[in-house]
């Protein structure tokens, strides 16, 4: 009994020590809460603008706890004339951008910025960075010419553009000078100290100005900046030896036989020569005669008249004036003159419109009205017919007064308006013309597309 005793005393010991242990791990595996917050970090340690410029830093929200709280965002610290702007200003999500702008005149230099969080239930949570505003980069200028390369003559002048390509905000006077100028040559500039982009240099060479090539430098000077410069490449020539050079006006004339017409000689000098210059014409039809008033020439015109006989060869030839002079390689013009026969007519088309069908045909009177006594052929064609249609006349080169033209349509014509034009030629007297209004219609029951192709043309022989 005494020995069962013992045995109990060990049991419960041991059955005190378990629960002991037991409560022991029961409170070390207890879950205990998590505390909601955030924090706060920025993408870049360091972030560079100018003035008149923008930078952008990123900032980033870590979440703890489950926290979703919006975080609203400001920033401290800024240099002067550099403001910030948050989006979102007020985060809900794990990031917002900050914009950062300088106003053209912000102070340079280097500033720390925070940037600040604030939530509802939260402690301030801060984070800085460094900004840098770097110095506006000085206004300056550079200078071309246009033309880079200029030749002139002795006695002449010649221009060139100078062009300012200013930078940074430079917008003061350039003041413009110019050195390397060859002796005899004399340089301007309008204006001579620009606040605008450009100005017109002049070179004037005098009558003895030295010939040859030069390299002028063109300078320009601002207050407070480095001169620049531009070169120009100038060659000075001596003129060229005294000349002169033939021109008709008009270089055309028509002559009607029995009658006469006139065209003036322009005499064009140069390199100062003033010598007389004799004048012929060569190249003249039979019974077409030609005179110069005057002859010779001293000043810069001589009227030419030419006059063609009742029996003058009638067609177009072309007329050759020489001008000689002493000491002077000889110079020649050209002259277009016709000749023609008097008289003259005119065309007249009756009906002024006429329509067909496509395989079928229809007829307008051509009128041939003679004036001054012309009784000569006159060759009749028509132009701008339409695909598929042909003219004829009858007769083709009527000497009387009427000609019949037929316009016939084929089967597969081009359907449409048109208008055509009907062309007399007279021996002699050049070309006179009317027109028609052509319309191809399809046959009753089909169908065809508006808008005939023009283009065709067709003569009294046309089939």
């Amino acid at each position: 009994m005494r020995l069962g005793m013992l045995e109990v005393a060990r049991l419960m010991s041991a059955l005190i020590a378990a629960v002991t242990v037991a409560a022991c791990n029961n409170d070390d595996n207890e879950v205990q809460p998590t505390t909601q917050s955030y924090t706060l970090a920025v993408a870049n340690a360091t972030v560079t603008t100018a003035p008149g410029g923008t930078a952008t830093q990123t900032v980033n929200i870590t979440r703890t706890g489950g926290f979703t709280g919006a975080v609203a965002l400001t920033a401290t610290g800024l240099p002067t004339g550099v403001t910030a702007a948050f989006d979102p200003q007020s985060a809900t999500g794990n990031s917002s951008t900050l914009t950062l702008t300088a106003a053209a005149n912000a102070a340079p230099g280097n500033a720390t910025v925070t940037v600040k969080g604030t939530a509802t239930g939260q402690a301030d949570k801060t984070v800085t960075f460094q900004l840098t505003v770097n110095a506006a980069p000085a206004g300056g200028f550079t200078l071309a010419a246009n033309p880079a390369t200029l030749t002139i003559q002795q006695g002449a002048a010649g221009t060139s553009t100078v062009n300012i390509t200013r930078t940074n905000g430079f917008a003061g006077a350039v003041t413009l000078t110019v050195t390397g100028l060859p002796n005899g040559v004399t340089a301007t500039f309008n204006p001579a100290a620009p606040t605008t982009n450009s100005s017109t240099l002049t070179l004037t060479a005098s009558a003895t100005a030295a010939t040859g090539s030069a390299a002028v430098t063109i300078r320009g000077n601002a207050t407070g900046l480095t001169e620049q410069t531009t070169t120009l490449a100038l060659t000075v020539n001596a003129p060229p030896a005294g000349g002169f050079t033939l021109a008709m006006n008009p270089a055309a004339l028509t002559v009607v036989q029995g009658l006469s017409a006139t065209s003036t000689v322009n005499i064009t000098r140069t390199g100062g020569f003033a010598g007389s210059v004799s004048l012929t014409a060569s190249g003249l039809p039979n019974g077409v005669t030609a005179a110069f008033n005057p002859t010779d020439a001293t000043g810069a015109t001589s009227t030419l008249t030419l006059t063609a006989s009742a029996t003058a060869a009638i067609g177009t030839v072309t007329v050759t004036i020489k001008g000689t002079s002493q000491g002077q390689t000889d110079q020649t013009t050209t002259l277009a003159l016709t000749v023609n026969i008097p008289g003259s007519f005119s065309l007249e088309v009756n009906p002024k419109t006429l329509t067909i069908q496509q395989g079928a045909n229809g007829t307008a009177t051509v009128t041939i009205t003679r004036t001054d006594g012309f009784t000569g052929a006159v060759t009749l064609t028509a132009i701008g017919l339409p695909n598929g249609v042909t003219a004829t006349f009858n007769p083709a080169a009527p000497t009387t007064d009427q000609s019949t033209l037929t316009l016939t349509a084929s089967a597969t014509a081009a359907p449409g308006s048109t208008t055509v034009t009907i062309q007399g030629n007279g021996t002699g007297l050049g070309e006179h013309t009317t027109t028609i209004t052509l319309i191809v219609s399809s046959p009753a029951g089909s169908s065809g597309n508006v808008g005939a192709s023009t283009g065709r043309s067709s003569t009294g022989s046309s089939p």
